[in-house]
C-alpha cells in the first residue's frame, strides 16, 4: 500500500519514513501485548514510547528467546540489519527534504519489507497477552543496560 501511494504520487521519499513509523508502531504493540505489565518501562519511558532504536535493541534481545516460537527464526540477523536500515533511512527522510530515494531502492526493499511485516504481524497476532515475565535479576539488569546505552 505504501509503495502504491508513493508510486502514484512519485513521492518515494515518503516510503522510508512511513516504513519506519509502521515498524516502530508494530514493535511497540508487540511489547505492549506480550510483556507483563510489570515491564512497561522496557518499551514506555517517561510518559512516552521509547525511541525506535531502543525498541529495535529490545526486540533483538527478545527475538531469539521469548519471541522465537512466534516467528520460527524467520527474523534473523539480516532482518535486524534491514530494520536498522529502515530506521536510518526513515530518519534521513524526515530531516533531509531532498534526500533522493530511487525506484531501484524501493523495489529492492519490497520483498524484505513484506517478509518482515508478515513475521511481525504473525508475532503480534499469536503472542499471548502479558505473558512474558522476566524474574531473573541479571536479565533485568542486562535489559536496563541495553536500554540506557
Amino acid at each position: 500500500m505504501i509503495n502504491l501511494v508513493a508510486q502514484k504520487t512519485k513521492s518515494y521519499n515518503l516510503i522510508p519514513f512511513l516504513l519506519r513509523k509502521l515498524f516502530e508502531n508494530l514493535i511497540y504493540q508487540i511489547f505492549q501485548k506480550a510483556l507483563n505489565k510489570k515491564h512497561k518501562d522496557f518499551y514506555f519511558y517517561k510518559k512516552r514510547p521509547r525511541s525506535f532504536s531502543k525498541l529495535i535493541k529490545l526486540f533483538n534481545y527478545f527475538r531469539n528467546e521469548e519471541l522465537l516460537e512466534y516467528h520460527n527464526g524467520a527474523i534473523d540477523d539480516d532482518s535486524m540489519r534491514f530494520l536498522k536500515l529502515i530506521r536510518s533511512k526513515g530518519n534521513l527522510a524526515v530531516h533531509q527534504l531532498f534526500h533522493e530515494i530511487s525506484d531501484e531502492m524501493i523495489n529492492s526493499w519490497e520483498k524484505k519489507t513484506n517478509n518482515l511485516l508478515k513475521n511481525f504481524f504473525n508475532i503480534l497476532e499469536n503472542v499471548p497477552k502479558n505473558e512474558i515475565l522476566i524474574d531473573d535479576v541479571e536479565r533485568i539488569e542486562t535489559i536496563e543496560n541495553l536500554l540506557n546505552n
